[in-house]
């Protein structure tokens, strides 16, 4: 069910983790995914990409009401092969009392649908109130789940940047790509090698997606490595960097560009995490948290940034600092200090670990240049890398 949070206080935020215990034969651990609150806004149309069903995932779509009012809504599947249309509720409107909560099940999404890949449009037929929707792509071996919020379509936004790919150890990213708009999507990639720069420090190439279809691309870094992008090769070195996305042939409103980053589990499956662009309507200027975040002896936390600057726009120095949870806020270890290129991404190697705070969260600065930034969050199974299943949940960062 949904829960609403009230506050009298600016600044309140939520983070909820939800997790599910290992069974044998996966590793001990725990298997989960993060989502932070949404604040209800008047919506009519919202879309949910990256659905997909298949040997290795299963997808679920969900939908809430947000207000007290009840709403009616309409949800149509589009397969991202041809994009061909599917109503889900074609008997009649999905109707959601006050703060009700549906979730379709793979079997009545995707697979009566017959796509084996695609995208949801949910919008609503009657009713004043607000509403909201998700994804969940679940792994059909470990059950791991990836949380994929709904969009609205951007408006006003210039680009996007995916926060990260990543070919390094156990971990390997996926691309997704979709236009549902009447025309063809020349999506530009621009990435930004920030792990192993001195094997190549990426580069540009363009990918063409005709209209209605979804493109998932596994092994990304590798992908680009084909297209001629200046990455080391595979297998020699760790490799990861932000990816920023421009487009020609639609507007931002009818695309979408997200990664999904997973590991092998040594018992079949994976465990990943999903995370979606970041809009440049997004990007942070002065300060912002990252929230909910752990470190015991079953789990671990990182904090990520990225300089979303357009090349000329300069370098940037941000300060993160680790803030206690469970002593009003006070600072916890000494802050550090980061300095970023324009696409550079740092995500400090046992930063948040460091100064022995259970439970906290980070406030990240920008204490010198202009450019825009984004900063996140990774929650970890497993105290240290190579515990339990190290499935990770992605916390995006908000603003005070």
């Amino acid at each position: 069910g949904t829960l609403l949070l009230s506050s009298y206080s600016a600044g309140v935020h939520a983070t909820v983790r939800t997790g599910a215990d290992t069974v044998t034969p996966q590793p001990v651990g725990r298997s989960g995914l993060a989502y932070n609150d949404v604040t209800p806004a008047p919506s009519t149309t919202v879309q949910v990409y990256g659905l997909r069903t298949n040997a290795s995932d299963r997808s679920n779509l969900a939908v809430y009401n947000m207000g007290s009012n009840p709403v009616s809504l309409k949800v149509t599947l589009a397969s991202g092969e041809n994009g061909s249309s599917y109503d889900l509720t074609a008997s009649q409107p999905l109707s959601l009392p006050a703060y009700g909560w549906y979730q379709f099940g793979d079997a009545n999404a995707l697979r009566a649908a017959g796509f084996a890949t695609g995208y949801a449009t949910i919008q609503s037929v009657s009713g004043a109130g607000s509403f909201g929707a998700y994804g969940v792509v679940n792994d059909q071996i470990t059950n791991d789940g990836s949380f994929i919020p709904a969009l609205s379509g951007a408006t006003g936004v210039s680009k996007l940047t995916v926060p990260v790919l990543v070919e390094a150890g156990a971990f390997e990213s996926e691309l997704i790509l979709a236009n549902r708009g009447a025309a063809t999507a020349t999506f530009t990639l621009q990435y930004f090698e920030s792990l192993s720069p001195a094997n190549g420090k990426g580069g540009t190439t363009t990918i063409a997606v005709p209209p209605g279809q979804q493109r998932i691309i596994p092994q990304a870094v590798d992908f680009l490595r084909s297209k001629g992008v200046s990455i080391g090769p595979r297998g020699q070195a760790s490799y990861g960097g932000s990816l920023q996305v421009k487009l020609s042939g639609v507007g931002f409103d009818s695309v979408f560009a997200g990664a999904r980053t997973s590991s092998l589990s040594s018992a079949g499956g994976e465990y990943g995490v999903f995370y979606p662009t970041v809009g440049s309507n997004q990007t942070f200027s002065d300060s912002a948290f990252v929230l909910g975040l752990k470190a015991d002896a079953n789990d671990r936390s990182n904090v990520a940034a990225i300089n979303t600057g357009d090349a000329g726009s300069g370098s940037i120095t941000l300060e993160l600092q680790v803030l206690d949870g469970s002593s009003g806020g006070s600072a916890a270890g000494p802050p550090l200090s980061a300095n970023l290129n324009p696409g550079d991404w740092v995500q400090p190697s046992g930063f948040f670990a460091a100064a022995n705070v259970p439970n906290g969260y980070v406030r990240v600065r920008r204490t010198a240049g202009t450019a825009p930034w984004y900063a996140y969050g990774v929650i970890n199974d497993g105290g240290s890398p190579g515990q339990r299943t190290g499935d990770g949940s992605y916390v995006p960062g908000v603003t005070p």
